[in-house]
Parts: structure tokens; C-alpha cells; sequence
């Protein structure tokens, strides 16, 4: 029997909804443009994307209450992080697999 290989999509922040499982990927940062021309003396800000390297990145999170731009999101250690869309990029999860990563976390957990 063939195992279905699921995938996470980006979800724009419009279609966010309470009891979503999303996960974060990436990160958005600014900086000052240090290779900025000296003839033009501007300093510029860039906002570029980068791969959210934190030891959560990847978690499932349960959506508990949406005010765009923040996400009130519950962890699989039952504590609560609210997440500014402006600064990340989410993406949604499949339920199951969520549901199933939750579980495998916890049961982790508690073997430490």
C-alpha cells in the first residue's frame, strides 16, 4: 500500500481561521543595506525572507483567535504565542498529520 506524501501550502493571512493547524517557515527581517552606493549616501532597508532556524520552526500550531495581523496560536506544550503574519510566513498543515505530530511531541516530551 502506497503512503500519500502530503505537503504544506502558504495560506494567506485573509484565510487564516480559528482551529487551523499552521506552522512557521519563514522569517522576515530588515536591514540596513551596508553595500548602499556611496555616491547616492542613502541608506536603504531591505525586508528579505529567511528560513526560520529557531528549534520550533516546523511545530504544528493550533490557530486559537485571529486579529490580523496577530494569530493567538496554542503549542503542542499546551502554551500559547501570539504571531505577528508580518513577520513570518506561515503555512498550513494537514490535519492529520498535525493532529499526529502533536501526539509523537507530547509522547516525547514526557519521556525526558
Amino acid at each position: 500500500m502506497a503512503v500519500k506524501t502530503l505537503t504544506t501550502r502558504q495560506i494567506a493571512p485573509d484565510d487564516i481561521k480559528i482551529g487551523d493547524y499552521v506552522a512557521i517557515t519563514h522569517e522576515y527581517v530588515q536591514y540596513i543595506d551596508s553595500y548602499a552606493s556611496e555616491a547616492s549616501r542613502q541608506l536603504t532597508l531591505q525586508r528579505v525572507s529567511e528560513i526560520y532556524e529557531n528549534d520550533d520552526a516546523g511545530t504544528p500550531l493550533l490557530v486559537m483567535r485571529v486579529c490580523l495581523p496577530f494569530v493567538l496560536v496554542g503549542k503542542p506544550d499546551k502554551k500559547y504565542a501570539t504571531i505577528d503574519i508580518r513577520r513570518f510566513k506561515i503555512v498550513k498543515l494537514d490535519d492529520q498529520y498535525a493532529l499526529d505530530a502533536i501526539r509523537l511531541i507530547k509522547k516525547s516530551c514526557k519521556g525526558n
